[in-house]
């Protein structure tokens, strides 16, 4: 399986100029755990919840906080390979780029999801 077949399209993204407290939001109202970071369309980082944990009270830009640079996936990459990436590298998701532009993310809720027999992960979305 390759991960375009698996990962989620089109991502949530921020920007690095972005604060915490939207980083918080948009991970509330997407329900996910990581997001992107852009600077002028460009991935330049990644942010998750586990970073927004670390920031208290502050509400600081999310370059201060986000993880850079950051390890990616190509949509035409094997899944089981990406996911020995993840394991190794201790990384919840890798964001998927081809030809340079992001275009999905895959993340280790989309793998355990396919490998235990429940499907991709949006079959499993309460509609």
């Amino acid at each position: 399986m390759k991960v375009g077949d698996l990962m989620a399209r089109p991502p949530l993204t921020i920007r690095e100029s972005d604060d915490a407290a939207l980083a918080a939001q948009l991970m509330a109202w997407g329900d996910v755990r990581h997001l992107p970071v852009l600077r002028d369309e460009h991935l330049v980082g990644i942010v998750s919840q586990r970073d927004l944990l670390g920031v208290g009270d502050r509400n600081p830009h999310i370059s201060e906080i986000m993880s850079a640079p950051v390890q990616t996936a190509g949509p035409d990459d094997e899944v089981a390979d990406a996911a020995r990436r993840m394991v190794v590298g201790r990384l919840g998701c890798l964001p998927v780029l081809d030809r340079g532009q992001l275009v999905g993310i895959l993340t280790v809720t989309d793998i355990v999801a396919v490998q235990s027999g429940l499907g991709h992960p949006s079959s499993l979305l309460v509609g």
